[in-house]
């Protein structure tokens, strides 16, 4: 008797998309990617405030990284918040420059009042 030798089964479709899971992201990690990006925060200057390497804070900001901070980084970011929002380098709104001849007439305006306050004191 001949054993009849059957070819292995082959899937009739090609694997189009690899499974990934779903990935959910905590309310913090958002609430810390908007501030980051509104105040333009440097990872280097949350590192700094926190304590915390820079290495865990760019884990916390990348969005492909599941990486979940502990409670104590987030306690550490919520009392040095302040801190690290003053000491940023760049401004938030955009204030423009006064003209000399403006300042000038303002300075000089605001000084006859003043002196004529002198005068009477």
């Amino acid at each position: 008797m001949k054993a009849i030798l059957k070819a292995p089964r082959t899937r009739t479709s090609p694997v189009r998309e690899r499974y990934s899971g779903q990935m959910r992201v905590s309310g913090n990690r958002i609430r810390l990617w908007a501030i980051v990006r509104l105040f333009r925060i440097s990872p280097s200057a949350v590192a700094k405030a926190t304590g915390f390497s820079r290495p865990y804070v760019a884990r916390l900001l990348s969005r492909k990284d599941d990486f979940t901070a502990s409670p104590e980084f987030w306690r550490m970011l919520e009392c040095k918040l302040g801190t690290i929002i003053d000491q940023r380098a760049s401004q938030v709104f955009t204030v423009p420059a006064v003209s000399v001849a403006r300042a000038r007439g303002i300075l000089e305006g605001a000084s006859e009042p003043v002196a004529e306050m002198a005068r009477a004191a």
